[in-house]
C-alpha cells in the first residue's frame, strides 16, 4: 500500500513537470500580523495602523458560515449546507492553527483588490513557506483560478492533484464518510435508483458534484477516486461573479 501511494505521488509530480517546483519568496514584501481568521481562505491582517481583510489568491475553502454563497454551493454540489459547513470548519481550524497571531508577508498579483474591497494576496510564513500552497498541499482547500491573478496557478494545480491522490485533509475517505451523514439525496436520485443513466455504476449511484469538489463519493460512503480531466480549470469572472464572497 505504501509503495502504491508513493507511485501515485511520483506520477502526479512527474505529470506536473516544472510546475511542481516550489515558488521562492520575493524580497521586500510588506509584512503584517494575522489578527483574525475569518474562514479557511480569508483572514484579517494588521498592516501598520489599519486592519485589512485579505482573501487568499488561487484557493477556495468550503464555506464555514451561513451565507448566500453557501446556498449556491449547496445547490450546485447537491450537498446539504450542514455537510459543507462541517468541511468548512475543518478548513478554518487548519488556517487558524497555521496563521493565528502569525507574522506574515503579503505578495500581490496583477489585481490587488476584489469587488468587495478585500486585499488579494499570497501569504508567506516566517519559515519561507507559502501558505496558499500549504493549505492545498494538506488538502483543506481546492484550486480557484481567476485571471489575471494566476502567478502560481500551475503549481497550485500540482499540489491539489497530489493531495487528492493521497487522500489528505478534506479529500480523505474518513471526511467523505462524515460528510455523507449530512448528505441530502437529490430528488433525481431518489426517483431513478435503477436508471440506466451512466452516472449509475453497479447500482452505486454517484452524486453529481462539481469536478473539483471535495470527496466525491458513492452513497455507500466509499470515495470515488477517479481523477478529473487533466485540462486546466479556469474560472472566468463573468461566469462566477460570486467568487471571493465569504
Amino acid at each position: 500500500m505504501a509503495e502504491r501511494t508513493l507511485l501515485v505521488v511520483l506520477a502526479a509530480t512527474l505529470a506536473a513537470g516544472p510546475a511542481a517546483v516550489a515558488p521562492v519568496r520575493p524580497g521586500h514584501l510588506p509584512g503584517g500580523r494575522v489578527v483574525r481568521v475569518v474562514d479557511g481562505d480569508t483572514v484579517d491582517v494588521r498592516l501598520g495602523p489599519r486592519v485589512e481583510r485579505v482573501r487568499l489568491i488561487g484557493i477556495d475553502a468550503p464555506e464555514a458560515h451561513d451565507s448566500a454563497k453557501l446556498d449556491r454551493d449547496a445547490r450546485r454540489s447537491h450537498r446539504s449546507k450542514a455537510a459543507i459547513e462541517a468541511m468548512g470548519r475543518r478548513a478554518t481550524e487548519f488556517t487558524a492553527r497555521r496563521l493565528g497571531d502569525q507574522t506574515v508577508e503579503l505578495e500581490f498579483d496583477v489585481e490587488r483588490r476584489d469587488r468587495y474591497g478585500r486585499l488579494l494576496a499570497y501569504l508567506w510564513l516566517p519559515d519561507g513557506r507559502l501558505f496558499n500552497a500549504e493549505i492545498l498541499r494538506e488538502g483543506y482547500a481546492h484550486v480557484l483560478t481567476i485571471p489575471p491573478n494566476v502567478r502560481y496557478a500551475s503549481h497550485f494545480r500540482a499540489l491539489q492533484r497530489e493531495a487528492r491522490a493521497t487522500g489528505r485533509g478534506l479529500w480523505s475517505a474518513s471526511v467523505a464518510r462524515r460528510a455523507r451523514r449530512h448528505q441530502r439525496q437529490p430528488s433525481e436520485l431518489r426517483q431513478r435508483q435503477h436508471s440506466p443513466d451512466p452516472r449509475f455504476v453497479l447500482r452505486q449511484p454517484i452524486i453529481p458534484l462539481e469536478r473539483d469538489s471535495f470527496a466525491r463519493q458513492h452513497l455507500d460512503g466509499r470515495a470515488d477516486v477517479r481523477d478529473p480531466p487533466a485540462e486546466d480549470r479556469v474560472v472566468r469572472r463573468i461566469e462566477r461573479l460570486d467568487l471571493g464572497h465569504t
